[in-house]
């Protein structure tokens, strides 16, 4: 009876027939043989044997009774639980539960993987790590670090006190805060209710269309080619004034009709005019 006992076996009582799985874990988190197996919660069976390989840990577990099934689909968890980080194999089954009243039991292998609902007679199923001491050991020790490179445990209380101060001291700029942006937003439904912020989308797209439409129309105009016969017909221009001028001169010399030299005048200030457009 003791040795049934300590096997997990039950005193009095039918027992049903055992089975045994797999977990595949990327870290063992202390688990050995003996270590107890759970449904949420509830002992099911035991750990009988546990092999690493470089790729994973494989943890051989006998479930006690062959109508305690493992989901495929549940979630396997290697745990560290209580002072003293006694390890645990949790396991979680998640929605959808299988109807296992239509299920074969896991001990018959071949119509059990046929189903492929639960984990079968010999079957493998991957776990992770759940809550690991060795984890929390290692996110305080880099803590402890952190606070001796920063100037120990009262430095950083101190700061841990300034930014509690500040914060307090910015409760009421908070508050303030608050209140403006529920100021504000009855007045921007407003806008939006009165069409303002369409009328001033359309405004913008008008305005980007001219734009583009000012560009398109000076890229045709002033063309590199349109701009050299401008600037050779200013030069043109400028030497007819110029011999405009000479004649000018010429003529009243000779004829000194002052008619002449005003009409002359006129036709000068005209071409002056048109070069300076």
């Amino acid at each position: 009876m003791l040795v049934t006992w300590a096997r997990g076996g039950k005193l009095g009582g039918k027992r049903g027939k055992a089975y045994r799985c797999v977990l595949e874990f990327p870290q063992a988190c202390g688990i050995g043989v003996g270590t107890p197996v759970r449904i949420r919660g509830v002992p099911v069976g035991s750990v009988v044997s546990v092999e690493s390989t470089l790729a994973a840990v494989s943890v051989q577990c006998e479930i006690r009774d062959a109508s305690t099934v493992i989901p495929r689909n549940a979630l396997i968890e290697a745990n560290q639980s209580g002072l003293i980080a006694e390890p645990l194999v949790d396991i979680t089954p998640r929605d959808p539960v299988p109807d296992t009243a239509a299920l074969c039991p896991p001990t018959d292998q071949a119509a059990c993987e046929a189903q492929g609902a639960i984990v079968c007679q010999n079957g493998r199923i991957a776990g992770v790590t759940g809550v690991a001491m060795d984890d929390l050991v290692g996110v305080m020790t880099r803590m402890a670090k952190k606070m001796e490179a920063a100037g120990g445990v009262e430095r950083v209380l101190d700061a841990a006190e300034l930014a509690s101060a500040a914060l307090e001291d910015g409760r009421p700029l908070l508050a303030t805060a608050a209140a403006l942006a529920s100021e504000a937003l009855p007045l921007l439904a407003r806008l939006r209710e009165g069409g303002l912020v369409g009328n001033l989308e359309q405004l913008t797209e008008t305005a980007a269309a001219a734009a583009a439409d000012v560009r398109a129309l000076q890229g045709d105009v002033l063309t590199p080619d349109n701009v050299a016969h401008l600037k050779s017909s200013v030069r043109v221009l400028a030497r007819t004034l110029e011999h405009v001028e000479g004649v000018a001169r010429d003529v009243g010399g000779l004829t000194g009709d002052a008619r002449v030299r005003g009409s002359l005048k006129q036709l000068i200030e005209a071409l002056s005019r048109i070069v300076a457009d």
